[in-house]
């Protein structure tokens, strides 16, 4: 009796088979050739404005900048390099009443006249002790040379970065 099923659904399924089989396919696109190479051999790169993460800017000079809206605050550690560039090491954001999943800090540095330097996104540790949520950034980067830079953090929604839920809090370097 199985046989006969599976004969059965061999035949019905045939027709299907051969009009895949027959249907004119689409024609494939142009190969596009790859980036210009120099006369050297040395393909062409593009560079993006960045700056690498150092594992010796940590930052010695702790600012804490409490918000109009407190308890909410902000922390970072900061350095002044001999090269007239800030080091921002640590930033530090505590939202104290919420508690629940699906924020995360939004990270901004600007630099004069008014430049963003900096975004990151990263999520926070909720905390039943302190009735709170926590956001750590390890920047470690060196921005300038410039006469100051500004840090602020915001608590922006996981889903929707562009929904502020707290914020931003701004320090500006040197205090």
């Amino acid at each position: 009796m199985k046989r006969v099923r599976y004969l059965a659904g061999a035949v019905g399924l045939a027709p299907l088979a051969f009009a895949a089989a027959a249907a004119p396919t689409a024609p494939t696109a142009p190969r596009v050739p790859s980036a210009p190479v120099a006369e050297n051999g040395n393909a062409k790169t593009v560079s993006l404005h960045h700056v690498a993460r150092r594992a010796d800017c940590v930052g010695h000079i702790k600012v804490v900048s409490p918000s109009s809206n407190a308890p909410s605050f902000e922390r970072l550690f900061y350095t002044r390099e001999p090269n007239r560039k800030w080091c921002i090491g640590t930033v530090f954001f505590f939202e104290s009443g919420i508690a629940s999943a699906g924020h995360d800090m939004r990270t901004r540095i600007y630099a004069p006249p008014g430049h963003r330097v900096y975004q990151h996104y990263n999520g926070g540790t909720i905390s039943t002790l302190h009735d709170g949520i926590s956001f750590t950034n390890k920047v470690r980067k060196s921005f300038g040379p410039a006469a100051h830079v500004q840090v602020c953090v915001a608590m922006v929604e996981a889903a929707h970065k562009s929904h502020v839920s707290k914020g931003p809090i701004c320090i500006t370097v040197p205090r």
